[in-house]
């Protein structure tokens, strides 16, 4: 069925179009009426109708106005135009707002029902065609792999510009967005000693790797790639801000869930490189030539392996050299400002896990401790959050770490410190948006008979985006904006029914309506009765 709306300021005209055509024979609903424009711009986002039928000559918003507004909102909206012969010229001007066709009054039902087919058929046949687009679609949609294929190996074998990955990205319909990006190498090491007709030819054996490889990632790696390059199978893995650090940890578990399966499903083996963590995605070739690199240690290591470049070259210049640099810090105070609890704790842990494994002394260790304890300072003091709210004891925050005796300590005494901080920044964070809300308000109760008061000019006077506050709002009161400053003038209004011998005209210049008649009738609207009957009613409500 064909979704119509039905505009009219004329209830004989809207209840004689209504009554006198079938509209389900016809094939239309009458999702709904309205008797101005400003009526149908409510109810246009709530039924999104197919067709709109509308007067020109209406109060607060004539026909051509509305018709402007559908064109910019639901441009797909056909509109047909209801015209006396007085307002023929006007007619005319709808021409330039592409509407699809208008009658002139006094019109009968057949003509109506004439215009109104004829718009049908152009609906059916702008679906046939979106159709036959569908279909085109589906085609282009089939070639996107070959298209992601070519793309994702020449960012192995190019140094290509980001413009250049921009522009390929979008061809092939890939998003490579992140904070950190890494290059997985997974390489098959010889056939399997048992062959069948599926393992004795290397390509078929090599795309069974590859479809294990890919069911693995996509289970365990939210947003990786798996393709094939070469002779290899490749694994590019990206992650945000909160994740990065934990890049490297996540790629080994899942190489060793890759290896594994290798030889329980296949009863083969394969060597796999894991590279260094690149922050740009132009650098991708960087990330899988040491990939490459440390597949070339196969040699050393052994067959069934897995081999990562990190490990190897901190071996071969300084085993002792951990540090929490810059990027962690970056990464470890963001979490603590809108990380989740679960998000913190991986986070501290890896970092644990990390100066477990790679501390090469005991000062090593310290460093790395103060610098994570100076992180939490920073993130604190960003968040105009007072240290002793943190620590709960009098004692000297770097001084206390030191009396740790095993790593199990110092580690429970970060989770529970960082934890106090995360929650303590969030309720600074949600205090600061309840007094944004509040400010709101005030200014409101302060220039509510301010006609031109609106969330444009709010938001300037609070410094804060538009959209950000709107969302904030809402949250907060339950409401829009634009609901509460109507129903704050409203109750005005009534109050100075109540107390004042004020004309309807002044108390709406009063509460901030420009226009008297949008006042009178906004406030019969809402409240279910006129000014004047409100002025008028026992107890006044």
């Amino acid at each position: 069925m064909i979704r119509l709306m039905l505009v009219d300021d004329e209830r004989d005209v809207r209840e004689g179009v209504l009554n006198e055509i079938d509209w389900e024979l016809l094939g239309f609903e009458v999702m709904g009426t309205a008797e101005n424009g400003k009526e149908a711009v409510e109810l246009l986002d709530r039924f999104t109708p197919d067709v709109v039928v509308t007067d020109i000559c209406m109060p607060f918003m004539d026909g051509l106005a509305l018709s402007e507004y559908i064109r910019k909102e639901q441009p797909l909206t056909k509109i047909i135009i209801l015209t006396g012969m007085d307002e023929f010229e006007y007619a005319q001007q709808a021409v330039k707002l592409h509407i699809n066709e208008y009658l002139l009054k006094p019109f009968s039902s057949r003509e109506l029902i004439d215009v109104l087919l004829k718009v049908k058929q152009e609906i059916h046949e702008e679906t046939h065609a979106a159709k036959n687009l569908e279909k085109l679609r589906e085609h282009y949609e089939q070639s996107v792999p070959v298209l992601q294929q070519a793309f994702l190996s020449s960012l192995l074998s190019k140094q290509l510009t980001l413009r250049e990955i921009g522009h390929r990205a979008v061809l092939s319909g890939l998003r490579l967005e992140g904070e950190a990006f890494l290059i997985t190498v997974v390489r098959m090491d010889a056939p399997p000693e048992e062959s069948s007709s599926l393992v004795a030819d290397k390509a078929l054996h090599m795309f069974a790797i590859g479809n294990i490889t890919e069911e693995i990632v996509t289970r365990s790696e939210r947003g990786s790639r798996v393709f094939m390059h070469g002779a290899d199978i490749v694994v590019l893995s990206g992650a945000e801000q909160e994740e990065a650090s934990m890049l490297l940890q996540r790629a080994a578990a899942t190489a060793e869930e890759i290896r594994r399966a290798m030889e329980t499903y296949l009863r083969c083996t394969v060597t796999i490189g894991i590279g260094t963590p690149v922050r740009r995605i132009s650098e991708m070739k960087d990330a899988y030539e040491s990939a490459i690199r440390a597949l070339d240690y196969q040699l050393i290591a052994g067959n069934n392996r897995i081999i990562q470049i990190s490990d190897i070259e901190r071996s071969a210049s300084r085993p002792d050299a951990v540090r929490f640099d810059e990027w962690k810090q970056r990464t470890f105070i963001s979490c603590l400002k809108v990380g989740s609890r679960q998000e913190l704790a991986a986070m501290v842990e890896a970092y644990f896990l990390e100066l477990a494994g790679q501390m090469g002394n005991v000062q090593d260790g310290q460093l790395y401790l103060l610098e994570l304890v100076t992180a939490i300072l920073r993130a604190a003091k960003d968040a105009g959050v007072a240290l002793e709210q943190v620590l709960e004891t009098d004692s000297s925050l770097f001084a206390q770490f030191t009396t740790f005796c095993t790593f199990d300590e110092a580690k429970r005494w970060m989770l529970e410190m960082s934890e106090n901080l995360r929650q303590k920044i969030a309720m600074e964070r949600q205090t600061s948006q309840k007094a944004i809300v509040e400010q709101a308000k005030m200014c409101i109760k302060r220039h509510y008979a301010d006609s031109e008061l609106g969330v444009q000019r709010l938001c300037e006077e609070l410094h804060i985006s538009p959209g950000y506050f709107s969302s904030l709002f809402k949250k907060e009161t339950k409401t829009t904006f634009v609901a509460y400053l109507q129903a704050y003038r409203l109750d005005m209004a009534k109050e100075l029914l109540r107390s004042t011998d004020l004309k309807a005209f002044e108390i709406a210049e009063r509460v901030g309506y420009a226009d008297p008649n949008y006042f009178s009738f906004a406030f019969k609207k809402v409240i279910g009765i006129s000014p004047k009957e409100f002025r008028n009613a026992p107890g006044r409500v």
